[in-house]
């Protein structure tokens, strides 16, 4: 079988299990009785953690930029905040023009392995 009719295929997979999860939830649902559920439907409100997400990632977004700021790793008791420097990049149109007036500019260069990511379109 050709490599689009495979991708063809592992989406409709996708969607059929996607569904099929879908109809198990809605199956559990149904026995579940209205009155526990709007129980339920109290706890999810009492227990409603918006604030407290709002409130840890403006803390992490402090965080974050005092890290930078300080351009080094810093370490709490729990947590630590990792400072990476910048990855450098490189113009490769412009190197591969290079190797061709100066030819040891390939000795730096360096090729990984290709990697295959599936994604859906749109």
């Amino acid at each position: 079988m050709e490599t689009d009719k495979k991708l063809d295929m592992l989406y409709g997979l996708r969607l059929q299990k996607e569904s099929r999860e879908l109809e198990k939830a809605a199956l559990i649902e149904e026995l579940i009785p209205e009155a526990v559920r709007a129980e339920i439907a109290k706890i999810e409100e009492k227990y409603d953690d918006t604030e407290l997400t709002d409130k840890m990632t403006r803390l992490e977004k402090e965080i974050r930029e005092e890290a930078l700021n300080f351009g080094a790793t810093v370490n709490g008791r729990h947590l630590i905040a990792v400072y990476s420097k910048g990855r450098v990049s490189w113009d490769t149109v412009i190197l591969n023009k290079l190797t061709e007036r100066y030819p040891d500019i390939d000795l730096a260069r360096s090729e990984g392995k290709p990697s295959i990511s599936l994604r859906k379109i749109g």
